[in-house]
């Protein structure tokens, strides 16, 4: 691997330097820089305002999911009564044999559901 000449290396961190200044830094960085023209200790008495400022990264917290309640689908079964947010009441009328989804019988029609529709919260038990 070659090795650049210390004026080489140096011609090509000036050029990104100016590079960051112009194109990606806000106006409070460039204000920064310019007025700390003192000398750093890290690289090796050279002027503080030629080295890039690092970009500042914010973290945002997610917040907290609501536990949606388990339900015990041993207790599904065709006939069982049903709530829904939009279609109201409804009775399930068949369950695939693979388990997979669920066909509720509403007012408005017939909706299938998959049968994780209690965990997600679209279907509800009726009591």
């Amino acid at each position: 691997m070659a090795k650049w000449s210390p004026e080489r290396a140096e011609a090509i961190r000036l050029f990104i330097d100016e590079y960051f200044m112009e194109n990606h830094a806000s106006p409070t960085v460039r204000e920064i820089a310019a007025a700390d023209a003192r000398k750093s200790p890290i690289t090796d008495n050279a002027p503080a305002a030629s080295v890039a400022p690092s970009p500042v990264y914010t973290t945002v917290a997610k917040p907290a999911e609501e536990e949606k309640p388990s339900v015990d689908l041993s207790d599904v079964v065709i006939g069982t009564a049903v709530t829904h947010a939009k279609f109201g009441d409804g009775k399930i009328v068949n369950i695939d044999k693979a388990g997979k989804y669920i066909r509720v019988a509403f007012s408005v029609g017939e909706k299938t559901f998959a049968n994780n529709a209690f965990e997600q919260g679209f279907l509800k038990l009726k009591e």
